[in-house]
């Protein structure tokens, strides 16, 4: 694996379920498995 730091700043990975994430207006930043995701709530800020 290369450049995951580089990537994990525009697409954040999930540490749960280590895929990637979006953003939504209505839940926040989430993965497919959790909507909104618990773990980033603390790390992602915007």
């Amino acid at each position: 694996m290369f450049g995951t730091e580089e990537q994990q700043k525009i697409i954040p990975i999930c540490p749960i379920h280590k895929t990637p994430m979006k953003f939504s207006e209505e839940t926040g930043w989430g993965c497919k498995k959790c909507s909104p995701c618990p773990a980033v709530r603390d790390q992602v800020d915007e």
